[in-house]
């Protein structure tokens, strides 16, 4: 039986769960760009989303008191 030691166990991909190359380097720092660049995206959405609501129930209460005053 094989004992691997620290040396032994760098571009071992049993033991580093597979061969890393430039390329899957490359593609796994794409990959955290877009998701980074997709999270941006949606948190920008969620601003728009709670400005967009914030307005809504302003109008909401606007409506509402117009229409308690009418009925006075």
């Amino acid at each position: 039986m094989k004992q691997i030691s620290g040396g032994d166990a760098a571009g071992n991909p049993a033991i580093d769960g597979g061969w890393t190359t430039a390329q899957g380097v490359s593609t796994e720092k794409s990959l955290l760009e877009a998701a980074h660049d997709r999270e941006k995206e949606l948190l920008h959405e969620i601003a728009e989303l709670q400005w967009r609501l914030i307005r809504t129930q302003e109008e909401l209460q606007k409506y509402k008191t117009g229409n308690a005053q009418a009925s006075t």
